[in-house]
């Protein structure tokens, strides 16, 4: 073979590598792809040689796979190289994987490679090459794996350490003489690796070959092509569904899968159009796969949703105009109802309710009976600020109306024409107009009553004198607390049913 067969990285073009050198990264296995390099680059590669990275569903790690080319030229020339700074010395393993698609050399594949100072310093650079060729016999169109650290590695360059005769190494342009590595950490034990990665030299035309898995000490790279990740799936609402205001409050979606990297954001997008031209909303990149949606107007909408990986390569929209997905948000239900008074049936007032709904007035009179609550005082008497009191009372709520009797400790009594009558399981407030009084003191005026229904014993009722009739009804739509009171009857009793 040409000694210029697979020459390294010319000192030049390493010191520059040497300078953007970060440390190795911790022992695991790391994706490189066009998105995410991880530190791998082109860093000596001539005219008529590239890199790139290929899809192979073969490759040790699937389904990716670096790819090295040179053209029919002898000064094409490919690498990708990843820059470190290792002690030789501290390097325990190195190993990665060949498959040779076609090269004008039968046993032909990219190199592994270290770019090393053999004691410590620049002048004392070489690159060492571990041949597949020289370690076994290369199968073509096979992917294969080599144990680059038991291996033998030739070097680029004639050095010899003046401080330490036995660091010292010639050039084997391609062949022997041969080293290695447990070799050269005794022979030179201040070496540091300053880049590690793969090769095709120049005098070697025509090459397509392929490697991954490559491992330097510890971390395995795996080669991936960028590729877009599956597209997400909207779930929920599902698509023609018909949703109210409140109701609406996510859109949901499949996780995307099968990224050269795992998808890590979505964007969301809806439309009033069922092209996708009238945009509503879009969303910045979401680290979830669902959005919150509280609060969107009433209205029809086409929703999609795409999805990234952490390389920026995007899945196509979910829907388009061809298949679009809609959902149509609508106003809030009002609810209307129950009637508590058959009044509320009257001149059509049956057909405003929808909980219940009515067929017709006569419906909603049944209803209201059915549901009818009454409210009775039978002798009730009890002791106002030290005074003997009595009332007697009878009203219901189907008619939203009844009488309200009271006798004051003179013996002056009272007639009260009831309403407005709420009830609220075993309490009821109602209110009314004094129709006729002692000396007609409270005549005209409206009381408001609340009164409870403990049961056996501990009946309780207030009431109170209040401005006006508007004043009286919302003290009772409002369940309030009367003035005087509560006061404990000591004869009679309270039913609310």
């Amino acid at each position: 073979m040409n000694i210029l067969k697979k020459i390294a990285i010319s000192v030049s073009t390493f010191l520059a590598i040497s300078a953007f050198a970060v440390p190795a990264f911790a022992t695991n296995t790391v994706v490189v792809s066009p998105g995410n390099t991880q530190g791998w680059a082109q860093y000596d590669t001539r005219t008529g040689g590239d890199t790139a990275f290929v899809t192979d569903n073969s490759s040790p790690l699937p389904t990716g796979a670096l790819q090295l080319t040179t053209d029919n030229t002898t000064a094409a020339k490919a690498d990708y190289m990843h820059a470190t700074l290792t002690p030789l010395d501290n390097l325990s393993s190195m190993s990665y994987s060949t498959k040779q698609v076609s090269a004008s050399f039968a046993q032909g594949d990219p190199t592994y490679q270290l770019a090393v100072y053999l004691n410590g310093d620049a002048s004392s650079f070489t690159t060492l090459v571990y041949e597949p060729y020289w370690n076994g016999t290369p199968t073509p169109n096979t992917w294969e794996s080599w144990d680059v650290d038991s291996g033998q590695f030739w070097s680029s360059r004639n050095f010899t350490d003046p401080n330490n005769a036995s660091c010292t190494v010639s050039a084997g342009a391609g062949g022997p003489p041969f080293y290695t590595l447990a070799g050269l950490k005794v022979a030179c034990p201040d070496a540091v690796v300053q880049a590690f990665g793969v090769n095709v030299g120049s005098y070697n035309p025509s090459y397509t070959v392929e490697t991954d898995a490559v491992e330097f000490d510890g971390t395995t790279y795996d080669f991936e092509a960028d590729y877009a990740p599956s597209v997400p799936v909207i779930t929920t609402p599902a698509d023609g569904a018909a949703v109210t205001q409140s109701a609406f409050t996510m859109v949901d979606w499949t996780d995307s899968t099968d990224g050269s990297t795992t998808p890590t954001m979505y964007q969301y997008e809806s439309y009033s159009d069922a092209s996708y031209n009238n945009l509503r909303y879009t969303s910045s990149w979401l680290t979830s796969s669902q959005i919150a949606t509280p609060g969107s107007p009433v209205g029809e909408y086409y929703l999609r949703v795409r999805s990234e990986t952490a390389d920026g390569v995007k899945s196509d929209w979910s829907n388009d105009a061809a298949h679009p997905y809609h959902i149509t948000v609508t106003p809030d239900v009002v609810l209307v109802g129950p009637p508590v008074h058959k009044a509320q049936c009257d001149d059509n007032g049956w057909m405003s309710f929808n909980n219940p709904s009515f067929t017709n007035r006569g419906k909603c009179i049944d209803y209201v009976n059915h549901h009818n609550h009454a409210v009775k005082g039978n002798n009730v008497q009890y002791d106002a600020y030290g005074l003997n009191r009595s009332v007697n009372f009878d009203m219901n709520t189907a008619n939203n109306k009844g009488s309200f009797n009271y006798t004051d400790a003179d013996r002056g009594k009272y007639k009260v024409q009831v309403s407005e009558v709420k009830v609220v399981g075993n309490t009821a407030w109602f209110a009314g107009i004094v129709n006729s009084s002692r000396n007609n003191t409270y005549t005209g005026q409206w009381l408001f009553v609340k009164v409870v229904d403990n049961g056996v014993s501990g009946d309780q009722i207030s009431g109170s004198f209040v401005a006006d009739e508007a004043t009286a009804k919302a003290d009772v739509e409002a369940m309030g607390n009367p003035t005087d009171g509560p006061f404990t009857l000591f004869r009679g009793n309270i039913k609310v049913n």
